[in-house]
């Protein structure tokens, strides 16, 4: 499911959102709703892309939000010839 910055008006509120850390230092939105698992996309459909947490703090202004993570893949098991096995590390935002 997606829905764009104008369709949050449909959602009543978020009980999770996941802001994935992505190279470049650029942060998509993911979230858990009545609705179910959607991401926050473009008017054209396209993953919007945040140059910071308080970018889409600013975006997300006005929506009721319960939990807020960051989510992120760790470099050092790349660096060390490991397999990333634990998953995505994520970390709790205060919004």
């Amino acid at each position: 499911m997606q829905h764009s910055l104008d369709e949050l008006d449909q959602v009543s509120r978020i009980d999770k959102l996941e802001l994935h850390s992505l190279e470049g230092g650029w942060y998509q939105a993911e979230f858990d709703c009545h609705q179910g698992r959607s991401r926050l996309v473009t008017d054209q459909g396209r993953p919007i892309h945040f140059q910071s947490i308080e970018s889409a703090k600013e975006a997300l202004n006005g929506v009721e939000i319960q939990k807020a993570t960051l989510v992120f893949k760790s470099a050092y098991d790349e660096m060390i010839g490991t397999d990333s096995a634990n998953g995505p590390i994520e970390l709790p935002l205060i919004w």
